[in-house]
């Protein structure tokens, strides 16, 4: 609730728009698309965190679909602002998230009210059958799309590849990506 965190938030937004701006330089024909992961990206939780904790309790599937199901998350910094940009732009936007799909209308309902944009069943893209890998969920994005930007708060929101931490915390595929994670990806 820091200043400082509400500045960070903006100021990675305002970055992800100077990106997209040089990215779609190379949609060609391609229709674009830009990426976004829910929670902790366009969605602040803090609010479940601070119930949690004020009650005493941790995280569990239950306590987080009761609130999932409420649809009172707020936008965070910035998130709305650069996802009606690039909509501006011509960019379709896609919100692929971890949530599960009996969470998916109060999800939609959740980001539509706050003002995000395409927040409507085609765009928000839920958890299928338990898989959190959501490398499919962005082929089928990327199957019909040039996708000029994604925007997590996890590396696995960009590739599946980061999952694996058991070299150096997984900095030497960092440093592999390095290229492609700074050209599309904003974290």
């Amino acid at each position: 609730s820091s200043a400082e965190a509400a500045r960070l938030f903006e100021q990675c937004y305002e970055l992800a728009r100077m990106r997209l701006d040089v990215n779609l330089l190379s949609a060609g024909d391609r229709s674009p698309a830009v990426i976004v992961d829910v929670d902790e990206t366009v969605l602040d939780n803090s609010a479940y965190q601070v119930t949690n904790a004020v009650r005493g309790r941790a995280y569990t599937p239950e306590n987080w679909n009761e609130w999932a199901l409420m649809g009172s998350a707020k936008a965070l910094p910035g998130a709305i602002d650069l996802l009606r940009y690039a909509v501006s732009r011509g960019c379709e936007v896609f919100y692929i998230t971890n949530r599960s799909t009996s969470e998916k209308n109060a999800t939609i309902k959740n980001l539509f009210e706050l003002g995000f944009p395409m927040a409507d069943a085609e765009h928000v893209m839920t958890m299928e059958n338990g898989e959190s890998d959501k490398t499919e969920r962005r082929a089928r994005v990327a199957k019909k799309h040039y996708v000029a930007l994604l925007c997590g708060d996890q590396l696995t929101d960009f590739d599946q590849r980061f999952k694996d931490r058991s070299t150096d915390l997984g900095l030497p595929t960092v440093k592999a990506m390095h290229d492609t994670l700074s050209r599309y990806f904003v974290l």
